[in-house]
């Protein structure tokens, strides 16, 4: 269907005779494009590969973070050192490990709305960041955000790996947003129109 190769075997249709290869079957080729040229180096369109820090998957990456309505104290203790990740994260949040973090005010809290991205900071004082399976509310001081470009970034980060929190203003965080929008719409764009 509109030019795939690929089969359904449980319509048994498409590719080979709607079934799956055997020994001894046969392929064709298609006849070559007239666009094809031959080349010594591939070209690539200079906006189609446009690295940006979020697919820098390297260990010790530094993430974006809003201010909280909660603070810790020192006000800027939050990125003064390298978090590890957890082995208890998950698609809810990443548990760090790091320094012990406090507030002026560790008592306990009506619970409150949170979204991916709060960095929530527990009575042991190891901070948690909520991701794409977060709650809608929770209890714990609210230190910071995780700006959304950095999110998919920090999501996808292994056990023992590392990360470091950067302040930046709400403008910083629409601007960062918008570019990654842009970059991702180019990304879909050069993927629709590839022949």
């Amino acid at each position: 269907m509109i030019g795939s190769r690929s089969t359904d075997l449980r319509g048994g249709f498409g590719g080979h005779d709607g079934r799956s290869l055997r020994a001894g079957d046969t392929l064709t080729m298609g006849a070559p494009r007239a666009t094809i040229t031959a080349s010594v180096a591939p070209r690539i369109a200079s906006w189609w590969i446009d690295p940006g820090n979020d697919l820098d998957f390297a260990d010790g990456i530094a993430v974006h973070v809003l201010p909280g309505s909660d603070a810790t104290q020192p006000a800027d203790a939050l990125y003064e050192q390298d978090y590890a990740i957890d082995a208890a994260s998950d698609r809810q949040g990443v548990r760090l490990r790091g320094g012990v973090l406090r507030l002026a005010d560790m008592r306990e809290r009506i619970s409150e709305p949170v979204v991916p991205g709060t960095v929530q900071l527990p009575p042991d004082g190891q901070a948690i960041v909520l991701l794409a399976d977060a709650q809608t509310i929770g209890g714990y001081p609210r230190i910071g955000h995780v700006i959304a470009a950095d999110q998919p970034r920090l999501a996808q980060r292994r056990t023992g790996q590392h990360v470091r929190f950067i302040p930046i203003d709400r403008p910083g965080a629409m601007r960062a947003n918008v570019e990654q929008r842009a970059r991702l719409a180019r990304i879909a764009l050069a993927i629709t129109t590839r022949r």
